[in-house]
């Protein structure tokens, strides 16, 4: 597979497969996008040939779009969006009669060369020029002219306009004309915290197999009732696809998730069926979706964003452009009566029967175009209502060195300390810094086009930008913002921020814990997704037995015992697991102690062949780079997903022979399926066989122990 996949990017481009062979064959992942980046002009042609008919936008009166109020207002988006398309390879949504929406141009773009801040998109005022000089009779309009639509111009041609709200600027792309808007604020520090809330979900990063195992959970927590008892939510990579589709889409729960399930019920034939939406999305090809969008020319720090909403936001019409989030419709209503030029904008509110409070996690990587490290990065985390920092991480200013003295020298800078609303995340700092500090309706800089949900579940999962961020030739294709720190007492100037480079929350910490143990979270249902069994070799019963004269923690070695990083980091082993950039270093909030008696409830649930759900109750640590005052104990109950015998052997007999085939048969890897090239040539996308199976694993796993997660969600 990783000699026909340089083959390949070697074909697309004569440094492709050098690139690839030197570099990357350890990462699928960072392959595709590089391939994929490469290969734009050798395949640009043929997908446009075939795809444009259905890309092709429906026609318009010119004259009805310019029939705005005013030019500065944003535009509905279309609310029938669907995954249908007239491509081979795509399939519709299962269960829903295909239809042919309306097609919708407008992405993302690419904010200039990076370099300054506002960038020119920033208008003064004056006419408001809507047309391109593009035609798009035959071809769609390009990707990074921001928000575009295709419409008769009244000569009997289809040209290229920005769509209602957004105008040109110097640069020939559709921006907000917006310079400013009201919006709250929201310091969070040693003087303001977080908090406290009761009970808290968090699901780690994983890919496919988090998202696959994360549905299962979700569908037996939903089965007894249990989903309410919840006041947060937190998830990364994987998870954040699988969560964003439940926080947002207006599916019922059944379709969502799927019905429920019993092991001895799991024929092959049974797997194969499209059992959940959210599952189904997951057997959604990328490859060529992502040629796709290269052919129409998607700017690449807008690449992986795109890609994965259309890959998993657009089939439930979550993928618009230029729609906004909002925590909620009281928050919509409050938000446009501060800002009436966003009367007519669309936003997108989370449903009113999920958890109040939902976290993507991602990370500020490093200021643009400087190298990145552990004591660069911290997390950036997103929701609905607020996007942002908390806590000035080490209660210091960071600093970076350009990736190359062009570039500039040594940057210092600030992050942290809170939040501002979603809506206006991605625009310039307040110059007043009274306003800066916090507060709620002030005047903030508008971004030049919405941070989007696919922005944020994009951001949450994509995984290769620490590398990238210290390749000169890859750095293009990291994800970018402008971000703006809230300053406090120590730091009271005004700090203008800058344009960083973004990158998956599961680089810095792939559990989620973290940002509910800074809301002072009493207790957690974690739900660890991981990718490698326990070591069996491993003397566990010299720690875990019950005779006398066990082995103390000391000599305990949780890497040896094939225990994951997300969960010995917490205890003070992150830099026994870190790579060479020790990005998980920071993340002790546990005694090393405390970790021996969770890892031989693990083994005995293994022995045993039940389904690792483990409680413990450890004490909080103080940790400076995250904000945490310790002192306090959090009550634990980890998911943590590990092959169970007792489940294998429930299952029908050609399940359990085609379990048994190996990587021979359509069941590889179970249940640690990999993240990437699960099923070559295919990259990310598994079958539905395979989501099938590992949903259910994650639904045993609660309902086995359903009397334990009673107990402890409502206690």
């Amino acid at each position: 597979t990783k000699r026909s996949l340089v083959t390949s990017i070697g074909a697309a481009h004569p440094c492709g497969a050098y690139m690839a062979s030197r570099t990357f064959l350890r990462r699928p992942l960072s392959a595709l996008v590089l391939a994929s980046a490469l290969s734009v002009r050798c395949v640009a042609q043929s997908v446009v040939a075939e795809g444009c008919a259905a890309a092709a936008s429906g026609e318009c009166d010119v004259a009805n779009m310019l029939q705005v109020p005013s030019p500065r207002m944003l535009g509905e988006a279309a609310d029938d969006e669907t995954a249908s398309s007239s491509h081979p390879n795509r399939q519709p949504m299962p269960g829903h009669r295909t239809k042919h929406p309306k097609p919708s141009h407008g992405k993302e773009h690419a904010h200039g060369p990076w370099k300054e801040w506002p960038p020119r998109q920033w208008l003064g005022g004056g006419k408001c020029e809507m047309a391109l000089d593009k035609e798009c009779a035959v071809m769609p309009c390009a990707l990074n002219h921001g928000p575009t639509q295709c419409l008769h111009d009244g000569l009997s041609r289809k040209r290229c306009f920005c769509s209602p709200g957004y105008c040109l600027n110097e640069d020939g792309i559709c921006v907000l004309q917006l310079r400013t808007v009201k919006a709250n604020v929201m310091p969070v520090n040693s003087e303001q915290r977080m908090g406290p809330i009761k009970r808290g979900l968090c699901s780690s990063g994983g890919g496919g197999r988090a998202l696959s195992y994360f549905v299962g959970v979700l569908r037996g927590l939903t089965t007894l009732g249990l989903m309410p008892e919840f006041e947060e939510l937190v998830t990364i990579s994987g998870s954040s696809w699988a969560s964003s589709i439940y926080m947002f889409a207006k599916n019922p729960d059944e379709e969502l998730l799927g019905a429920r399930t019993a092991p001895e019920k799991l024929t092959l034939d049974f797997l194969d069926q499209n059992a959940s939406l959210i599952g189904w999305t997951q057997t959604r090809s990328t490859d060529m979706l992502a040629i796709e969008l290269l052919a129409l020319k998607c700017p690449p720090e807008k690449l992986w964003q795109s890609l994965i909403g259309k890959t998993f936001l657009e089939p439930f019409g979550l993928n618009a452009p230029n729609v906004m989030l909002a925590a909620s419709p009281k928050s919509v209503a409050r938000i446009k009566a501060n800002n009436p030029e966003l009367e007519n904008a669309t936003f997108y509110t989370p449903r009113p029967d999920r958890p109040p409070s939902y976290v993507m996690l991602g990370a500020l990587l490093t200021p643009d175009r400087h190298k990145a490290s552990a004591e660069t990065a911290v997390a950036l985390q997103m929701s609905p209502g607020q996007i942002g920092s908390p806590y000035h991480p080490s209660g210091k200013k960071l600093s970076s060195d350009p990736l190359s003295p062009m570039v500039g020298s040594n940057t210092t800078f600030l992050v942290g300390d809170g939040f501002v609303e979603s809506f206006a995340f991605g625009g310039a700092a307040p110059t007043n810094p009274k306003v800066q500090s916090g507060g709620d309706d002030v005047w903030v800089g508008a971004p030049p086009v919405p941070f989007t949900l696919a922005d944020a579940v994009g951001v949450s999962s994509f995984m290769p930008a620490p590398d990238f961020a210290n390749s000169a030739l890859l750095n293009m294709l990291n994800p970018r913002i402008h971000y703006w720190p809230v300053t406090s007492k120590k730091f009271p100037p005004s700090e203008p921020g800058g344009v960083f480079e973004l990158a998956d929350g599961g680089d810095l910490e792939s559990s989620g814990l973290l940002p509910l143990l800074q809301r002072h979270v009493e207790s957690v249902v974690w739900v660890a997704n991981s990718n490698q069994g326990l070591n069996r070799t491993y003397p566990w019963r010299d720690f875990c037995g019950m005779k006398k004269g066990k082995r103390s923690w000391e000599s305990f070695d949780p890497v040896a015992a094939g225990l994951i990083s997300q969960l010995v980091d917490k205890f003070g082993y992150g830099a026994e697991v870190s790579d060479s950039l020790d990005y998980l270093i920071y993340n002790t909030v546990f005694e090393r102690f405390e970790l021996l008696p969770v890892a031989c409830k693990l083994w005995w649930s293994e022995q045993r062949g039940m389904p690792a759900v483990v409680r413990f109750k450890p004490t909080v640590l103080p940790n400076d780079r995250w904000g945490l005052e310790g002192g306090n104990q959090v009550d634990v109950l980890l998911v943590y997903l590990l092959n169970v015998e007792g489940f294998n052997t429930k299952l029908p007999k050609h399940t359990q022979d085609e379990i048994q085939l190996g990587e021979h048969g359509s069941l590889a890897h179970w249940p640690y399926y990999k993240t990437t090239l699960q099923n070559p040539p295919e990259v990310t996308s598994y079958t539905m066989r395979q989501v099938n199976l590992l949903s259910a694993l994650g639904e045993h796993a609660v309902m086995s122990h359903s009397p334990l997660f009673k107990s402890f969600l409502r206690k």
